[in-house]
Protein backbone atom coordinates (compact mmCIF):
# COMPACT_ATOMS: atom_id res chain seq x y z
CA UNK A 1 0.00 0.00 0.00
CA UNK A 2 1.08 3.23 -0.88
CA UNK A 3 -0.99 6.68 0.84
CA UNK A 4 -0.65 10.38 0.35
CA UNK A 5 -2.73 13.54 2.13
CA UNK A 6 -3.87 16.57 0.83
CA UNK A 7 -4.64 19.15 3.35
CA UNK A 8 -8.41 19.49 4.21
CA UNK A 9 -11.05 20.11 7.31
CA UNK A 10 -11.49 16.20 7.84
CA UNK A 11 -9.95 13.77 10.00
CA UNK A 12 -8.03 10.78 8.27
CA UNK A 13 -7.13 7.52 9.54
CA UNK A 14 -4.64 5.38 7.33
CA UNK A 15 -3.17 2.29 7.91
CA UNK A 16 -1.72 -0.46 5.59
CA UNK A 17 -5.27 -2.32 5.61
CA UNK A 18 -7.31 0.76 4.56
CA UNK A 19 -8.42 4.05 4.98
CA UNK A 20 -10.92 6.44 6.85
CA UNK A 21 -12.08 9.82 5.70
CA UNK A 22 -14.67 11.41 8.21
CA UNK A 23 -15.92 15.21 8.24
CA UNK A 24 -15.46 15.78 11.94
CA UNK A 25 -13.45 17.25 14.56
CA UNK A 26 -13.81 14.33 17.21
CA UNK A 27 -10.65 12.02 18.11
CA UNK A 28 -10.64 9.09 15.61
CA UNK A 29 -7.65 7.37 17.25
CA UNK A 30 -9.90 4.37 18.04
CA UNK A 31 -10.70 4.04 14.11
CA UNK A 32 -6.89 3.93 13.17
CA UNK A 33 -6.10 1.48 15.81
CA UNK A 34 -9.15 -1.12 14.65
CA UNK A 35 -7.30 -0.39 10.76
CA UNK A 36 -3.94 -0.47 12.36
CA UNK A 37 -4.68 -3.96 14.08
CA UNK A 38 -6.26 -5.77 10.91
CA UNK A 39 -9.99 -5.37 11.89
CA UNK A 40 -12.56 -6.13 9.42
CA UNK A 41 -14.83 -4.06 7.11
CA UNK A 42 -17.61 -4.87 9.23
CA UNK A 43 -16.07 -4.50 12.57
CA UNK A 44 -14.92 -0.55 11.80
CA UNK A 45 -18.35 0.05 10.80
CA UNK A 46 -19.94 -1.21 13.99
CA UNK A 47 -17.17 1.19 15.36
CA UNK A 48 -18.74 4.30 13.63
CA UNK A 49 -22.56 3.05 14.60
CA UNK A 50 -21.81 2.85 18.11
CA UNK A 51 -19.54 6.22 17.96
CA UNK A 52 -23.05 8.10 16.59
CA UNK A 53 -26.89 7.70 16.26
CA UNK A 54 -28.22 7.41 12.80
CA UNK A 55 -29.30 10.61 13.02
CA UNK A 56 -25.75 12.51 13.87
CA UNK A 57 -23.11 10.38 11.90
CA UNK A 58 -21.05 12.17 10.14
CA UNK A 59 -20.35 12.00 6.02
CA UNK A 60 -17.10 9.58 5.81
CA UNK A 61 -15.30 7.42 3.30
CA UNK A 62 -14.06 3.91 4.13
CA UNK A 63 -11.82 1.78 2.34
CA UNK A 64 -10.52 -1.75 3.70
CA UNK A 65 -8.32 -4.34 1.68
CA UNK A 66 -9.91 -7.85 2.07
CA UNK A 67 -8.41 -10.98 0.41
CA UNK A 68 -8.85 -9.89 -3.32
CA UNK A 69 -11.24 -7.20 -3.08
CA UNK A 70 -11.57 -4.04 -1.82
CA UNK A 71 -14.68 -2.81 0.25
CA UNK A 72 -16.03 0.77 0.30
CA UNK A 73 -18.98 2.36 2.31
CA UNK A 74 -19.28 5.75 1.69
CA UNK A 75 -21.98 8.42 3.47
CA UNK A 76 -23.13 11.90 2.58
CA UNK A 77 -21.02 14.21 0.61
CA UNK A 78 -17.70 12.84 0.47
CA UNK A 79 -16.98 11.30 -2.97
CA UNK A 80 -14.63 8.00 -3.53
CA UNK A 81 -12.73 7.69 -6.97
CA UNK A 82 -11.54 4.22 -7.88
CA UNK A 83 -8.99 3.74 -11.27
CA UNK A 84 -10.09 7.52 -12.03
CA UNK A 85 -13.94 6.82 -12.01
CA UNK A 86 -16.44 7.99 -9.24
CA UNK A 87 -17.62 4.87 -7.18
CA UNK A 88 -21.39 4.49 -7.46
CA UNK A 89 -22.20 2.11 -4.64
CA UNK A 90 -24.49 -1.07 -5.57
CA UNK A 91 -25.57 -1.99 -1.88
CA UNK A 92 -27.54 0.73 0.01
CA UNK A 93 -28.23 0.22 3.75
CA UNK A 94 -29.93 2.40 6.46
CA UNK A 95 -27.05 4.53 7.22
CA UNK A 96 -24.77 4.42 4.01
CA UNK A 97 -24.05 2.95 0.83
CA UNK A 98 -21.50 0.64 -0.06
CA UNK A 99 -19.24 -1.58 -2.93
CA UNK A 100 -17.02 -4.29 -3.11
CA UNK A 101 -14.31 -3.04 -5.87
CA UNK A 102 -10.96 -4.95 -7.26
CA UNK A 103 -7.86 -3.81 -5.70
CA UNK A 104 -6.33 -0.53 -7.49
CA UNK A 105 -6.28 2.84 -6.23
CA UNK A 106 -8.52 4.80 -4.63
CA UNK A 107 -9.16 8.72 -3.55
CA UNK A 108 -11.19 9.39 -1.18
CA UNK A 109 -12.56 13.29 -0.77
CA UNK A 110 -11.12 16.31 -2.94
CA UNK A 111 -7.97 16.45 -3.47
CA UNK A 112 -5.79 19.75 -3.33
CA UNK A 113 -2.78 20.24 -4.94
CA UNK A 114 0.04 19.97 -2.03
CA UNK A 115 -0.07 16.23 -0.85
CA UNK A 116 1.76 14.76 1.89
CA UNK A 117 2.77 10.91 1.85
CA UNK A 118 1.53 9.00 4.63
CA UNK A 119 2.33 5.10 5.67
CA UNK A 120 0.34 4.67 8.91
CA UNK A 121 -1.80 7.43 11.31
CA UNK A 122 -4.41 10.22 11.57
CA UNK A 123 -3.53 13.00 9.88
CA UNK A 124 -6.08 16.70 9.55
CA UNK A 125 -7.06 16.00 5.78
CA UNK A 126 -9.13 17.16 3.11
CA UNK A 127 -8.66 13.99 0.74
CA UNK A 128 -6.62 10.58 0.63
CA UNK A 129 -5.14 9.01 -1.92
CA UNK A 130 -4.90 5.18 -1.54
CA UNK A 131 -2.98 2.57 -3.75
CA UNK A 132 -2.93 -1.13 -2.11
CA UNK A 133 -1.15 -2.45 -5.58
CA UNK A 134 2.40 -0.72 -4.28
CA UNK A 135 4.63 -0.73 -1.72
CA UNK A 136 5.98 1.53 -0.01
CA UNK A 137 9.39 2.81 -0.55
CA UNK A 138 11.70 2.56 2.51
CA UNK A 139 15.61 3.40 2.33
CA UNK A 140 17.22 0.77 4.68
CA UNK A 141 21.10 2.16 6.20
CA UNK A 142 21.70 -1.31 8.02
CA UNK A 143 21.78 -4.86 7.86
CA UNK A 144 18.83 -6.24 9.19
CA UNK A 145 19.61 -7.97 12.59
CA UNK A 146 19.83 -11.48 12.46
CA UNK A 147 20.57 -13.83 15.80
CA UNK A 148 24.53 -13.82 14.84
CA UNK A 149 24.69 -10.35 14.68
CA UNK A 150 22.79 -9.18 17.13
CA UNK A 151 25.80 -9.36 19.66
CA UNK A 152 27.83 -6.94 17.44
CA UNK A 153 26.50 -3.53 18.72
CA UNK A 154 25.34 -4.97 22.30
CA UNK A 155 27.27 -6.16 25.64
CA UNK A 156 27.37 -10.01 25.74
CA UNK A 157 24.97 -10.36 28.26
CA UNK A 158 22.07 -7.83 27.05
CA UNK A 159 23.08 -9.55 23.36
CA UNK A 160 22.53 -13.19 25.04
CA UNK A 161 18.95 -11.74 25.98
CA UNK A 162 17.93 -10.57 23.00
CA UNK A 163 19.43 -13.11 21.00
CA UNK A 164 17.22 -15.36 22.83
CA UNK A 165 13.96 -13.49 22.67
CA UNK A 166 14.92 -12.77 18.76
CA UNK A 167 14.75 -16.91 18.44
CA UNK A 168 11.67 -17.59 20.47
CA UNK A 169 9.76 -14.73 18.35
CA UNK A 170 11.70 -16.69 14.86
CA UNK A 171 10.17 -19.98 16.59
CA UNK A 172 6.10 -19.05 16.91
CA UNK A 173 6.08 -16.92 14.10
CA UNK A 174 7.23 -20.43 11.80
CA UNK A 175 4.92 -22.76 14.49
CA UNK A 176 1.75 -23.93 11.90
CA UNK A 177 -1.32 -23.56 12.39
CA UNK A 178 -3.55 -26.17 14.25
CA UNK A 179 -6.59 -27.31 13.09
CA UNK A 180 -9.10 -27.10 16.08
CA UNK A 181 -11.64 -30.08 16.95
CA UNK A 182 -14.54 -29.19 17.60
CA UNK A 183 -16.48 -31.07 20.92
CA UNK A 184 -18.11 -33.70 19.45
CA UNK A 185 -22.19 -34.14 20.24
CA UNK A 186 -21.27 -36.51 23.14
CA UNK A 187 -19.17 -34.35 24.61
CA UNK A 188 -21.76 -31.60 24.17
CA UNK A 189 -24.29 -33.45 26.00
CA UNK A 190 -22.69 -33.96 28.77
CA UNK A 191 -22.49 -30.90 30.00
CA UNK A 192 -25.71 -29.09 27.92
CA UNK A 193 -27.98 -29.29 31.33
CA UNK A 194 -25.02 -27.58 33.80
CA UNK A 195 -24.60 -24.77 31.01
CA UNK A 196 -27.91 -23.98 29.92
CA UNK A 197 -28.50 -21.28 28.16
CA UNK A 198 -24.68 -20.89 28.06
CA UNK A 199 -22.38 -21.47 25.22
CA UNK A 200 -18.68 -23.19 24.92
CA UNK A 201 -16.44 -20.35 24.17
CA UNK A 202 -12.30 -19.53 23.14
CA UNK A 203 -10.97 -16.46 23.97
CA UNK A 204 -8.40 -14.91 21.63
CA UNK A 205 -4.99 -12.55 23.83
CA UNK A 206 -7.38 -10.03 24.23
CA UNK A 207 -10.18 -11.26 25.61
CA UNK A 208 -12.70 -11.65 22.98
CA UNK A 209 -14.61 -14.68 22.83
CA UNK A 210 -15.16 -17.04 19.93
CA UNK A 211 -16.48 -20.21 18.87
CA UNK A 212 -14.33 -23.16 20.26
CA UNK A 213 -13.29 -24.15 16.20
CA UNK A 214 -12.05 -20.79 15.29
CA UNK A 215 -8.20 -20.22 14.99
CA UNK A 216 -8.72 -16.59 14.42
CA UNK A 217 -10.42 -14.19 16.24
CA UNK A 218 -14.21 -12.82 14.74
CA UNK A 219 -13.41 -9.23 16.54
CA UNK A 220 -9.64 -8.30 16.25
CA UNK A 221 -8.40 -11.03 14.00
CA UNK A 222 -5.80 -12.33 16.72
CA UNK A 223 -5.47 -15.61 17.25
CA UNK A 224 -7.54 -17.89 19.44
CA UNK A 225 -6.14 -20.15 22.60
CA UNK A 226 -7.32 -23.62 23.21
CA UNK A 227 -8.63 -23.47 26.43
CA UNK A 228 -12.13 -23.42 26.66
CA UNK A 229 -14.80 -21.99 29.11
CA UNK A 230 -18.71 -21.73 29.55
CA UNK A 231 -20.09 -17.80 29.10
CA UNK A 232 -23.25 -16.12 28.62
CA UNK A 233 -24.48 -15.90 25.05
CA UNK A 234 -22.07 -13.23 23.46
CA UNK A 235 -23.51 -10.39 20.74
CA UNK A 236 -23.28 -12.37 17.21
CA UNK A 237 -23.77 -9.85 15.10
CA UNK A 238 -26.77 -6.84 14.57
CA UNK A 239 -29.98 -6.61 13.20
CA UNK A 240 -30.54 -2.76 11.10
CA UNK A 241 -33.63 -1.74 9.40
CA UNK A 242 -34.06 0.35 6.43
CA UNK A 243 -35.52 2.90 9.06
CA UNK A 244 -32.02 3.07 11.06
CA UNK A 245 -32.58 0.75 14.17
CA UNK A 246 -29.91 -0.93 15.16
CA UNK A 247 -30.51 -4.46 17.14
CA UNK A 248 -27.69 -6.89 18.73
CA UNK A 249 -28.47 -10.34 18.62
CA UNK A 250 -27.34 -12.41 21.25
CA UNK A 251 -30.48 -14.38 21.88
CA UNK A 252 -33.53 -15.31 19.23
CA UNK A 253 -35.75 -12.19 17.95
CA UNK A 254 -38.80 -12.48 16.31
CA UNK A 255 -39.93 -10.00 13.92
CA UNK A 256 -43.21 -8.38 12.89
CA UNK A 257 -45.78 -5.78 12.89
CA UNK A 258 -46.77 -6.01 16.53
CA UNK A 259 -45.03 -9.36 17.73
CA UNK A 260 -45.67 -10.97 20.74
CA UNK A 261 -44.02 -13.97 22.73
CA UNK A 262 -45.43 -17.49 23.40
CA UNK A 263 -45.32 -19.12 26.57
CA UNK A 264 -42.59 -19.56 28.20
CA UNK A 265 -40.08 -18.07 25.58
CA UNK A 266 -38.15 -14.96 26.07
CA UNK A 267 -36.85 -13.74 22.91
CA UNK A 268 -36.53 -9.79 21.99
CA UNK A 269 -39.57 -7.98 20.16
CA UNK A 270 -38.47 -6.20 16.62
CA UNK A 271 -41.45 -4.46 15.42
CA UNK A 272 -41.54 -2.60 12.15
CA UNK A 273 -43.74 -0.50 10.41
CA UNK A 274 -46.28 -1.74 7.49
CA UNK A 275 -48.65 0.80 6.26
CA UNK A 276 -50.36 -1.63 4.37
CA UNK A 277 -50.29 -4.44 6.64
CA UNK A 278 -48.35 -6.57 4.12
CA UNK A 279 -45.99 -7.89 7.19
CA UNK A 280 -47.74 -9.97 9.36
CA UNK A 281 -48.27 -9.02 12.81
CA UNK A 282 -45.77 -11.99 13.81
CA UNK A 283 -43.41 -12.53 10.58
CA UNK A 284 -40.33 -14.07 10.79
CA UNK A 285 -37.41 -14.79 13.42
CA UNK A 286 -33.64 -14.90 13.92
CA UNK A 287 -32.90 -17.87 16.10
CA UNK A 288 -29.24 -18.28 17.60
CA UNK A 289 -28.11 -21.70 18.05
CA UNK A 290 -24.74 -21.56 19.25
CA UNK A 291 -22.42 -19.46 17.35
CA UNK A 292 -24.83 -19.24 14.30
CA UNK A 293 -28.02 -16.92 13.73
CA UNK A 294 -30.43 -18.77 11.60
CA UNK A 295 -34.08 -17.17 9.97
CA UNK A 296 -37.40 -18.83 9.87
CA UNK A 297 -40.59 -17.64 8.44
CA UNK A 298 -43.37 -17.90 11.06
CA UNK A 299 -46.12 -18.70 8.84
CA UNK A 300 -46.43 -15.11 7.33
CA UNK A 301 -49.07 -14.17 5.15
CA UNK A 302 -46.78 -12.83 2.13
CA UNK A 303 -43.52 -14.77 3.34
CA UNK A 304 -40.04 -13.40 4.40
CA UNK A 305 -37.07 -13.63 1.37
CA UNK A 306 -33.69 -13.58 1.34
CA UNK A 307 -31.42 -11.51 -0.61
CA UNK A 308 -27.80 -12.88 -0.70
CA UNK A 309 -25.50 -10.75 -2.64
CA UNK A 310 -24.50 -13.11 -6.24
CA UNK A 311 -27.98 -15.32 -5.61
CA UNK A 312 -31.30 -14.86 -6.69
CA UNK A 313 -33.83 -14.09 -4.01
CA UNK A 314 -34.91 -17.23 -2.06
CA UNK A 315 -37.85 -17.90 -0.09
CA UNK A 316 -37.60 -18.57 3.61
CA UNK A 317 -39.14 -21.75 5.02
CA UNK A 318 -41.61 -22.03 7.18
CA UNK A 319 -40.17 -25.39 8.38
CA UNK A 320 -35.80 -25.73 8.78
CA UNK A 321 -34.27 -22.46 9.66
CA UNK A 322 -31.50 -20.97 7.29
CA UNK A 323 -28.43 -19.92 8.15
CA UNK A 324 -27.69 -16.09 7.82
CA UNK A 325 -24.37 -14.31 6.43
CA UNK A 326 -23.00 -11.01 7.00
CA UNK A 327 -24.33 -8.79 4.53
CA UNK A 328 -27.63 -11.21 4.07
CA UNK A 329 -30.55 -8.70 3.64
CA UNK A 330 -34.28 -9.66 4.85
CA UNK A 331 -37.11 -8.95 2.63
CA UNK A 332 -40.61 -8.89 4.49
CA UNK A 333 -42.44 -6.85 2.15
CA UNK A 334 -44.27 -3.46 2.22
CA UNK A 335 -40.71 -2.04 2.12
CA UNK A 336 -39.52 -3.41 5.01
CA UNK A 337 -35.66 -4.89 5.00
CA UNK A 338 -33.59 -5.74 7.48
CA UNK A 339 -29.92 -6.06 6.62
CA UNK A 340 -27.50 -8.56 8.94
CA UNK A 341 -24.16 -7.50 10.16
CA UNK A 342 -22.48 -10.53 11.49
CA UNK A 343 -19.26 -9.65 13.93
Amino acid sequence: MRARWYEGGYLAAVAPAGALLIATDVDVTEFYHALAGGASFNRVLDLLRRRWSSTVMPAFALVVHEGNDVRVAVRGGITVMHAGEVVRASRHVALWAEDRLAVGSFTLGSPTQRAFPVNSGVVPAGAIDIDFTLTPTIRVDFDVPTSDNLAMTLDPEAAEELVDEFEEYRAKKEEPVRARRAPTSAEADSVHKAHEGQVLAARCEFGHPNSPTSVYCRICGATVGEETEWIDPPVLGRLITNTGTSVPVYRDIVIGRDPVRQAGQHPTLLPVTSPNKQVSRTHAAVIVTGWAMRVIDLESGNGTYLLRPGEQPARVSTTTATRLLDGDVLDLGDGVRIEVRIQ
